[in-house]
């Protein structure tokens, strides 16, 4: 429920807003030069226009391998990713995702392709999710979690349900409807509060674009008070497809 709630709409790294990419390589620094911190590459390459594959490598080490397909507007369809597992090895998980209005269906898949469960995610009018359902192959009810949304007075109430009806967590928490402050000329976000937040900690981003208008750098900076501290950076490669 919180990663749904929490999705900021920050430029993703394999979209193009103008031309065709052979390649794109994506290096992040995440808190740069604070106690924790780390960085990390990731390199897209584009067998076919709605196939994507990408190479993921944490402070230089093979972390990842993955393939996913889109739709005409960037959202993942079908994703198979091959990761390592510190105790178990390299595993793979398989995925799609079936959107409809206002729901969006997490399938997730075994490793023959036939489904395993799913989760079904029920959004508002605000498109905030209301409702989470994980569903059994027979479309019978695993679990449920939901959340109701007061939004005058900034919070939510989320609540997680056994099999059985009874309530495993009944709790509320802060919620900001109306967290996006600003955007650029590009269309990207470039103020926001963060949706979970509770206080007025704001986070500025910074862009830097080619000649094209993709960017190539994104600078995202923690603004709490007087306080300033960069928690990301992020430089974009890109090799684009001759024409």
């Amino acid at each position: 429920m919180h990663t749904e709630i929490t999705r900021i709409d920050l430029p993703e790294a394999y979209v193009l807003k103008v031309g065709e990419a052979k390649e794109i390589i994506v290096t992040r620094k995440v808190n740069p030069g604070q106690e924790y911190s780390y960085s990390d590459k990731t390199i897209y390459t584009f067998p076919e226009k709605s196939i994507i594959r990408t190479t993921y490598f944490k402070d230089s080490e093979l972390e990842s391998t993955r393939e996913f397909s889109v739709d005409s507007l960037n959202r993942v369809l079908k994703n198979t990713t091959r990761f390592k597992h510190k105790a178990l090895g390299w595993r793979t998980s398989k995925y799609e995702t079936v959107y409809k209005e206002k729901i969006k269906d997490l399938r997730i898949l075994n490793q023959d392709g036939s489904l395993n469960y799913t989760m079904r995610i029920i959004l508002n009018d605000n498109n905030n999710p209301i409702e989470i359902r994980t569903l059994n192959t027979d479309n019978q009810l695993l679990g449920l979690s939901t959340a109701e949304y007061d939004y005058k007075n900034y919070s939510f109430t989320y609540k997680v349900y056994r099999e059985d009806g009874s309530i495993v967590l009944n709790k509320t928490e802060s919620f900001i409807k109306d967290y996006e402050i600003k955007r650029n000329e590009f269309g990207d976000l470039t103020e926001f509060f963060w949706p979970t937040s509770s206080s007025d900690i704001k986070y500025i981003v910074d862009y830097k674009y080619d000649d094209k208008g993709n960017w190539i750098k994104m600078k995202k900076v923690q603004i709490d008070g007087k306080n300033k501290k960069t928690t990301e950076v992020i430089n974009r490669k890109i090799k684009y497809l001759k024409n």
